[in-house]
């Protein structure tokens, strides 16, 4: 065999066994993930064969490069290489500066500007932890939550904990039912069983407020209880508050005399027995000295709060809202409030759901210094049954709606100023023409939670804490009356096909 005939067979084997030596090096390297003795080894092996293969023939080698296939494949090699560099560009910057659409009717998979708001503003690292058993239906959903609160800070951290598989972390946080969240920061730590979005930005608000707020209510004169888990009891109502971090004590006046210096709002809860003039001094004292009170009026007793009330420009009506509008269950004693002033209560609030209500109407002149505005108010077609034994509106006799049935009280700038009291300042009051919307049975229907937490909100200038609704599918079943259903069946089954043939024999008459 001649000699350049064994250097070009022998060049061509060298360049196979190089390329071989070259696969191997990489299939190495992604095997093992990293960059050890055999994988630059392998490599150089393979490149340097192949540096011998090119050189060993020059001319050949030379003119394989400029042929025009090469320089083809050499364009083409380029273009690709310039593709996958600008794919991999614009992977990186998708990665680093994503951004998404929430096409959904009432954005469910959105945060609530609160909840954006509370992630941007953590101040120190937060870990998530949700103890679940396998098959738990809420993991996944709880997932794409904490992903959205992720997008908007790297402070937070999650994770899944099955209790099955990791007993001891369980028994660490001190964990005893699955579906426990626990928000762990350190020094402070948080555990709720919620898995919604509300819980969880309300357990994050904690975490970063520490100490809670106090709010007293009112006892010893048959009020509301707030301990109580009957359905006219209020505990949910409880909860509802201490997830906003308030601390719901009780507080009898005619033991303390006075309210609590450390009292962030008081709680007036439908009293059924006249209060002590002692203590309607201690509870207006507290008030006019810049305190914050919520007073709910019971459909048995509204009498009782009478002075109260006109103290603070307010007057409580002598009967029942009846709305003939808009109520519930075709109960007209149950009238559903949804015609809002503007106010940081009612913003965002969906309908109310009141039993057997009244008014608390703001007098057309209200004492000096003092700012009376209507909150919520019934409809046109509304009325003030002052005749206990029927429900029939007299003209001249019962006031006609639209009626007020959430009234606000606060100081005046103008009032602030001239008294130079700094306390009165933060004065704020707010009347509730009803109680029974906080009791068991009935604050969770519509709005009524809102309406408790975001007046204890507002009242303790919380307003960051307006409640956030809990958000679901919109219910888009399509129902159809039996018109409209006719309609669409013999429209489609019937005239439709009709016209398409009465078509076929018009053209076919033109034709023949």
């Amino acid at each position: 065999m001649r000699v350049p005939a064994l250097l070009d067979r022998l060049s061509s084997i060298f360049a196979v066994i190089g390329t071989i030596a070259l696969l191997a090096a990489l299939g190495t390297f992604l095997i093992l993930g990293q960059l050890d003795r055999w994988v630059i080894v392998l490599a150089a092996v393979g490149i340097g064969l192949w540096v011998y293969a090119l050189l060993e023939r020059p001319e050949r080698t030379a003119a394989i490069l400029t042929s025009r296939g090469v320089r083809y494949g050499s364009n083409t090699a380029v273009m690709s290489v310039a593709l996958i560099a600008i794919l991999g560009l614009i992977n990186v910057l998708a990665n680093r500066y994503s951004d998404r659409f929430d096409l959904t009717a009432n954005h469910l998979y959105t945060l609530a500007p609160l909840s954006v708001q509370v992630a941007r503003d953590l101040k120190q690292p937060v870990k998530i932890l949700y103890f679940y058993r396998s098959g738990d239906p809420s993991r996944d959903s709880l997932e794409d939550l904490l992903k959205e609160y992720t997008r908007y800070t790297r402070l937070i951290s999650y994770e899944f904990v099955d209790v099955d598989l990791k007993p001891g972390l369980a028994r660490q946080y001190n964990v005893t039912t699955t579906g426990t969240v626990v928000l762990d920061a350190g020094s402070k730590r948080q555990m709720v069983t919620g898995s919604d979005e509300g819980t969880i930005t309300s357990a994050l608000l904690k975490l970063e407020r520490g100490r809670p707020e106090v709010v007293y209510y009112l006892t010893g004169h048959g009020e509301l209880d707030f301990a109580s888990t009957d359905q006219e009891g209020a505990s949910t109502a409880k909860d509802a508050l201490d997830a906003d971090n308030y601390d719901l004590r009780p507080l009898n006046l005619a033991a303390t005399g006075k309210v609590p210096s450390d009292a962030s709002a008081v709680i007036v809860a439908g009293p059924t027995v006249a209060l002590l003039p002692q203590e309607v001094s201690a509870l207006e004292s507290y008030i006019d000295g810049g305190g914050k009170a919520l007073f709910l009026v019971d459909k048995r007793s509204q009498g009782i709060l009478k002075s109260v009330a006109a103290h603070y420009g307010v007057e409580i009506g002598n009967g029942i809202v009846i709305d003939q509008a808009q109520f519930l269950l075709n109960d007209p004693l149950t009238p559903l409030i949804s015609h809002y002033q503007f106010s940081p209560i009612t913003k965002d609030l969906p309908a109310l759901a009141f039993q057997a209500a009244t008014s608390v109407t703001p007098v057309k002149t209200p004492p000096a210094g003092l700012d009376v505005q209507p909150i919520a108010q019934t409809t046109e077609n509304s009325w003030l049954e002052t005749d206990s034994r029927v429900a029939h509106y007299d003209p001249g006799i019962d006031p006609r709606g639209p009626l007020t049935v959430v009234a606000s009280v606060t100081r005046t700038s103008d009032a602030t100023a001239s008294s130079g009291s700094k306390g009165a300042a933060g004065m704020r009051v707010v009347f509730i023409g009803d109680v029974a919307f906080a009791t068991n049975g009935m604050i969770d229907v519509l709005g009524n939670r809102a309406l408790l937490t975001n007046s204890v909100n507002w009242l303790t200038a919380n307003e960051d804490l307006i409640q956030i609704e809990a958000k679901s599918p919109l219910d888009q079943t399509l129902t159809l009356s039996n018109t409209q259903l006719n309609v669409l069946l013999y429209g489609s089954a019937v005239f439709l096909p009709l016209v398409v043939l009465a078509a076929g024999v018009v053209v076919w008459w033109n034709r023949r």
